[in-house]
């Protein structure tokens, strides 16, 4: 928001307006965390964005989980945040999952979360490498 003319949408962010995100994301991803361990969910990495967005990564670069593992925590993390899925990137044929959605701030605003899984294991069914060579 433009500062001098309030009425100005389109005006780039202020240092300020970032700073109260980033807190009200902070504070959600606090309360999210706390949630999460009450109700014994498995870790997730979390990053906090410049515009006070929370991005959360399972298996990131792929060396922890197989497959089958990251689907699971991808689903139960789904479910806990009331995310819905990314249609492009839920079909079996992906490598990758993500779901998008927002959690309400305890300042009346709300939180943008978007959470991906990397599937490490992932082979296309119909047995195409990525790069669309057959495997």
């Amino acid at each position: 928001m433009n500062p001098t003319n309030p009425d100005d949408l389109f005006a780039p962010a202020t240092d300020a307006e970032r700073r109260t995100w980033q807190l009200r994301a902070h504070a959600a991803l606090a309360i999210v965390l706390s949630r999460a361990a009450a109700a014994g969910l498995d870790p997730v990495t979390w990053t906090l964005t410049d515009l006070g967005g929370l991005y959360g990564r399972i298996n990131e670069y792929g060396r922890v989980l197989t497959e089958d593992q990251a689907r699971e925590r991808f689903a139960q993390w789904v479910e806990f945040l009331a995310l819905s899925t990314n249609p492009r990137s839920a079909r079996p044929e992906s490598a990758a999952l993500r779901a998008v959605g927002s959690l309400a701030a305890r300042d009346g605003g709300s939180v943008v979360v978007v959470l991906s899984a990397f599937l490490p294991d992932h082979h296309d069914p119909d047995g195409l490498h990525p790069a669309g060579e057959e495997c």
